[in-house]
């Protein structure tokens, strides 16, 4: 990885609303296509193969940690290109509902897109900024995401009025509309094929025997994340209908909660410096294991409310403090390999954690599986922050990798 950071991030403001415009219409697009798919195969009477070409997507992106070794060699601006028009057609393919060979075929190029453009926006906010400018390009593209995937699902509702292929296209368009806002982007300084110490197939065995401790810690945090993620987020509005509140409060309360988590973005990066992510990090996980432990018990519909707007609150804290603790972990390591890791790990835990909270909810379950998240999220709270400690010290101390894995298996197991 270069050395070099630029400071501006080219971060005038042209290239600033170029950054933020390109997230926004592609995720806008993911969340259009993602609102109408379901119904259109559920029109067409083929909603299992729905079920099918989804978990098969996920199960691709599972693999991010394989094919993102080729990121470093491609070059970021390329690998967002190919990875938009992957996932472009991916996406136009789900216009063919009944075949499970077409809806193979687009899960896999939908999948491969969607992860390379997730991983190279990380590679590409590690290599380009400092650390100060990480948490501004951070909060903006959380916040282009959001208000992205909030205007898809208003575009979607509107367009689908003349017809769900229409929605289909239009959805499938969008990556590519968004390609547009990345030449005002300079990537062109941001190369890890250089000094990459991980390329190709083989950098991924060489990376688990030179970095095994790195890699064990990414592994289980961002498995654990996905875990309680898809514990609660996916079923939360289950879980309020089960508290008797209406549909409609429902939609109100999770749209006050996304306006919160867009404010937070905005307002509370300036608050976040690099000496207090850890801290932060662990307060807002810490607040948000104890607002999900509320969830079992017998609140008042007024104060589970508030509660659920906290949560949002310490979420979208915790998500943005986690990425930045998780860039400085990484940025010794030059490969993107290493946010191909985090993601597949992600992927894996949100696979099996919607899984077995289905079934959790389907037998009557759900505050056990409240608890087991706020559990999680409590081990997170403690783990991540003296893990990124422990890998701190031993940067400063210039110990040896294969010296401290010991060390960071004994402190994950303890």
């Amino acid at each position: 990885m270069s050395s070099q950071r630029i400071d501006s991030m080219d971060y005038n403001k042209n290239k600033s609303i170029s950054f933020v415009l390109f997230v926004f219409i592609f995720y806008a697009g993911m969340s259009c296509s993602r609102l109408i798919q379901p119904l259109w195969f559920s029109q067409s009477g083929c909603l299992e193969i729905f079920a099918f070409s989804y978990s098969l997507m996920a199960f691709v992106g599972a693999f991010s940690f394989v094919f993102s070794v080729y990121i470093d060699r491609m070059g970021v601006k390329n690998s967002i290109k190919v990875g938009c028009l992957l996932y472009s057609m991916g996406m136009f393919l789900r216009v063919i509902p009944n075949s499970y060979m077409t809806a193979a075929v687009s899960s896999l190029l939908s999948g491969l897109g969607a992860s390379t453009i997730l991983i190279c926006l990380r590679s590409w906010i590690l290599c380009a900024t400092s650390d100060v400018l990480q948490v501004k390009v951070i909060s903006l593209k959380n916040l282009a995401l959001g208000a992205g995937a909030a205007s898809g699902i208003f575009i979607g509702g509107y367009i689908m009025s003349y017809g769900y292929v229409t929605g289909l296209i239009f959805a499938s368009i969008m990556p590519i509309l968004a390609m547009f806002f990345l030449v005002k982007i300079n990537f062109s300084h941001i190369t890890l094929t250089n000094d990459n110490p991980y390329k190709g197939i083989s950098g991924i065995a060489k990376a688990f025997k030179q970095d095994r401790g790195l890699l064990i810690g990414l592994i289980i945090f961002s498995g654990v994340c996905g875990l309680y993620t898809s514990f609660i987020l996916p079923f939360l509005p289950l879980i309020l209908l089960d508290f008797d509140f209406s549909t409609s409060t429902i939609g109100n309360l999770l749209a006050v909660c996304s306006i919160v988590s867009c404010l937070i973005q905005l307002k509370f990066k300036k608050y976040i410096i690099k000496d207090r992510y850890n801290k932060i990090y662990f307060l807002s996980e810490f607040f948000l294991a104890l607002i999900t432990f509320l969830l079992v018990l017998e609140l008042k519909s007024s104060f589970l409310m508030v509660a659920i707007v906290f949560r949002a609150f310490a979420l979208s804290i915790s998500t943005l403090t986690q990425e930045l603790i998780e860039l400085d972990l990484i940025k010794v390591t030059k490969s993107s390999l290493f946010f191909g890791v985090i993601q597949s790990s992600f992927l894996v835990g949100d696979m099996l954690g919607a899984g077995i909270a289905g079934y959790a909810y389907q037998m009557g379950k759900i505050k056990t599986i409240i608890i087991a998240s706020a559990v999680l999220i409590m081990f997170n709270a403690i783990a991540l922050p003296l893990f990124a400690l422990l890998r701190r010290f031993q940067i400063r101390s210039k110990l040896p990798v294969e010296v401290a894995v010991t060390d960071v298996n004994s402190n994950l197991v303890s």
